[in-house]
């Protein structure tokens, strides 16, 4: 990945650890806003102790920036020496049958709950170290594909995934599956893959 195009001299995918859970909510709760702000479906914000036992099953990952730079506070959004390190996460499954359906007896890792912090969007490239990561962790795991999905009308999200090399393969409905948060219900669903190769 260059990294000279970014104001942080590294980007690095790592497990999440019990120790990042309020750093890793204040995240969830500012890309939540920033939803808000863009009139886009809002995520709900995953509880600690869903978090934890993501964590605790390794399928929490964290994007960590290093930088000397003085950056905003994530917290309180004022200018800070420390910064916040944790600059996006996201979480993985290896199977998904409720929003996949038949397809989910692909061989394929699942991504949810993508999210860049806004403090380093445009500063990072979440999507481009989140592909590079998870093709290696694919090929070690002889899997296929990886996957997303997101909300049909989300538009410029959708454009984006198929700009980082994502295909569009159809749009999924479900309606109120207690096993998925709400922002799941009652709305199209668009899914993307990506072969690993």
């Amino acid at each position: 990945m260059d990294t000279n195009k970014y104001l942080y001299s590294s980007l690095q995918i790592q497990p999440s650890e019990l120790a990042d859970i309020a750093e890793i909510t204040a995240l969830y709760h500012a890309c939540a806003a920033y939803q808000a702000e863009k009139k886009h479906e809002v995520w709900q914000i995953a509880s600690p102790q869903t978090i934890t036992n993501e964590i605790n099953q390794l399928r929490h990952y964290k994007a960590v920036v290093t930088t000397s730079k003085t950056a905003k506070n994530c917290n309180n959004n004022k200018e800070s020496s420390c910064y916040c390190k944790i600059a996006g996460v996201f979480t993985i499954a290896y199977t998904d049958p409720i929003i996949w359906g038949t397809r989910n007896a692909d061989a394929a890792l699942y991504f949810h709950r993508i999210g860049t912090h806004p403090l380093f969007m445009g500063k990072i490239n979440l999507m481009d170290a989140l592909i590079q990561w998870g093709k290696s962790h694919a090929l070690n795991n002889n899997l296929q594909y990886l996957r997303l999905d997101t909300w049909a009308n989300n538009k410029p999200l959708c454009q984006y995934y198929q700009r980082t090399g994502f295909t569009n393969v159809g749009q999924t409905f479900i309606n109120q599956p207690p096993e998925l948060p709400p922002h799941y219900w009652n709305i199209p669903l668009m899914l993307f893959e990506k072969a690993v190769k």
